[in-house]
């Protein structure tokens, strides 16, 4: 599948950044489920690029769920 080597690749490259910012945003669909949307901003070489991280599903909208989703991300990758 192209969407696991493209997120391989984003994965490895923000292994490799010394640092990263994570930008976190709420959607809802026309189903009414609750989404976060993952992005991630770092310096490759002399230029800031921003990729798309994922889209995880919600379980509640508390902040606890939000963690957790969070976390759950970052173990998996």
């Amino acid at each position: 599948m192209v969407n696991i080597v493209v997120k391989n690749e984003i994965i490895y490259e923000l292994k490799m950044a010394h640092f990263y910012t994570l930008i976190v945003d709420e959607s809802t669909d026309i189903s009414t489920t609750k989404c976060l949307i993952l992005y991630f901003k770092f310096r490759k070489s002399e230029q800031y690029k921003t990729v798309f991280g994922g889209i995880i599903q919600l379980k509640a909208c508390d902040s606890f769920s939000i963690y957790s989703a969070i976390l759950k991300f970052y173990k998996d990758n």
